[in-house]
């Protein structure tokens, strides 16, 4: 990409609010990350109807040999969450408090807000209007004005899916919904495919089966080796610009270097140890 000249000549150096401002002024044509990362650019095009500049959701991988993971159950984490500290005055009502954060009232008022204020029910299912859709839509500030979706993380919560006592959802990201708020470009290109949802277009989460062992970044190394990893990422950082931005005769070589790197900087005594931890952890909870 970047011999082709079609790779921002800034990938390397700018900083996150300076691809921020490129793809909230509708100058970059596609990107690799996730929507929570750039949302707000993108609240910012839907704002100033740049719609056409915003992105469509694609299972891109580097070739056919590899499935899209987006969509992987990855199973319990076990490893986030909030926890109340020793100095708590009132431990107690700390609990209470989150304990509350669990129930449906507290689940409906920080995902869906105030009745009447953000929401309304009509023949029995809540309703976002469209004025208020529209500030969502377009107000990069929206959560923090009103509360909404602001305290889900990294709170006790529900999940997206969950269905409650009223049948509604407990989000407002329902299927229907999404589908309903999508932009007018987005229906187009979705029809193009032949599809409803852009999920639709990833493997599923039930092609791809449940992870036995989580994630890697769940996994705690020892000081050691945690050392080893930081000290390998600092070096990719580098090694990676280099071979990106270096002539494409020369990757192999390249390539071949960097490995020899990571070798000497005793990389594969963290791999061993990742993988005696995923052994331990498979079988602890595959009893």
């Amino acid at each position: 990409m970047n011999s082709e000249g079609i790779l921002d000549p800034e990938t390397f150096t700018q900083k996150e609010d300076e691809w921020q401002a490129k793809i909230a002024a509708g100058r970059v044509l596609a990107i690799s990350y996730p929507v929570w990362g750039y949302s707000s650019a993108r609240t910012s095009l839907v704002s100033d109807n740049l719609q056409e500049r915003t992105y469509a959701y694609l299972p891109i991988t580097i070739d056919e040999r590899y499935k899209s993971s987006v969509l992987q159950d990855y199973g319990f984490a076990g490893g986030w969450g909030i926890s109340i500290s020793s100095q708590c005055k009132d431990p107690e009502r700390a609990f209470e408090f989150l304990d509350w954060l669990c129930s449906e009232e507290a689940q409906v008022l920080v995902n869906w807000g105030i009745e009447g204020v953000n929401y309304q029910v009509i023949d029995g299912k809540r309703t976002v209007p469209d004025d208020e859709q529209r500030r969502a839509d377009t107000d990069p500030d929206y959560s923090k004005k009103t509360g909404v979706g602001r305290w889900v993380h990294p709170f006790p919560q529900l999940g997206k899916m969950h269905v409650d006592s009223t049948g509604n959802y407990i989000t407002r990201e329902s299927p229907e919904r999404i589908k309903a708020n999508y932009l007018d470009v987005e229906k187009e290109t979705l029809a193009a495919y032949g599809v409803d949802m852009w999920t639709d277009l990833f493997p599923s989460s039930e092609s791809l089966g449940v992870s036995r062992h989580g994630q890697a970044w769940q996994y705690p190394l020892s000081p050691d080796l945690n050392a080893r990893v930081s000290s390998a990422d600092n070096y990719m950082k580098n090694a990676l610009a280099n071979i990106v931005l270096g002539r494409p005769e020369n990757f192999d070589a390249s390539w071949a270097r960097i490995q020899r790197d990571l070798l000497a900087m005793g990389i594969e005594d963290a791999n061993k140890a990742m993988t005696e931890m995923i052994r331990d952890k498979v079988e602890l909870w595959g009893r």
